[in-house]
């Protein structure tokens, strides 16, 4: 109950945020804040407890498990979708925007059927330490839903996203070797894949546990560690978002400087074709640049 608390508040940070600074309602961080919003749901979930076999509050906790881990694992891989497209130049951000609805349909409707068929086939109930799909009553159909449903589609979502995690940080330190001009935006963009790596590492502990329980009895320390990491994904995504460059120089106060045909703007806000000194940097701003501080 403890990490799962900690997740909560991790996810309320990031959706806090979100709302709090304009600056940070950009496409990308839209989709960090849908993931928080489906941390946030496991989270609650969570902190059930551990419910009686059959009760409400059982059968609630392993839907709401389902569920919500369903749709965070899809939202890390819609931004690895997005990242690698719009890296690769084959999609903007503006392109990828347009499609947020079809994202919307495609992560929550699939994540709500994955989660109705356990409840259909009379599945859920009382695991190692929560409830969630059961093996008790029909084990050969708990387990076959168990990978099915969750595990299997966890790592194929987490193959692609160490892909296109090797990719931009592969093609990132290419830029810093070349002595290229990395901009925050670029770096913000490349910052993104750490949200899918965050699902791999919470979830390696729960595969070899759900592996080992299907043939022997649970091993308590590999429960335990699964119960860790797994309701951690909230509060290690706050980590991943406090330390992106666009979010610090959000919380930077910002000061009013002069451009040098003499206009003033805030600090961050920039007309094209000038150059301003924000934060004691000199900044030059073109079209270009105002598209990739976008991000």
């Amino acid at each position: 109950a403890v990490f799962s608390s900690i997740s909560c508040l991790g996810s309320l940070f990031i959706i806090s945020m979100y709302l709090y600074y304009p600056t940070l309602r950009t496409f990308m961080f839209r989709l960090v804040v849908w993931i928080s919003v489906a941390d946030l749901g496991a989270s609650i979930a969570l902190l059930f407890g551990n419910p009686p076999d059959g009760s409400p509050a059982c059968y609630t906790q392993a839907f709401l498990q389902q569920y919500f881990q369903t749709a965070s694992m899809f939202w890390t891989l819609a931004i690895a979708v997005t990242v690698e497209n719009v890296w690769t130049k084959s999609q903007t951000i503006e392109e990828s925007e347009a499609s947020i609805w079809k994202i919307h349909a495609a992560v929550w409707g699939v994540s709500l059927v994955m989660a109705i068929i356990p409840a259909a086939s009379d599945t859920y109930g009382s695991t190692t330490g929560w409830c969630w799909i059961s093996v008790q009553e029909h084990p050969e159909l708990g387990n076959a839903w168990r990978f099915v449903l969750f595990y299997v589609p966890l790592w194929l979502v987490a193959g692609y996203n160490l892909k296109v995690f090797w990719f931009v940080r592969s093609e990132l330190r290419a830029m810093f070797t070349r002595g290229a001009d990395v901009t925050d935006g670029v770096q913000t963009l490349a910052h993104m894949v750490f949200y899918p790596l965050v699902l791999v590492i919470c979830f390696v502990f729960g595969t070899i546990n759900r592996i080992q329980s299907a043939f022997a009895p649970p091993i308590y320390e590999i429960v335990i560690l699964h119960a860790l990491f797994a309701s951690s994904q909230g509060s290690l995504n706050a980590i991943v978002y406090a330390t992106t460059p666009t979010f610090w120089k959000t919380l930077r106060p910002t000061k009013r400087v002069e451009l040098k045909n003499g206009q003033e703007v805030e600090g961050g806000k920039v007309e094209q074709g000038g150059s301003v000194a924000v934060d004691d940097e000199d900044y030059a701003v073109g079209p270009a640049e105002l598209k990739e501080q976008e991000v």
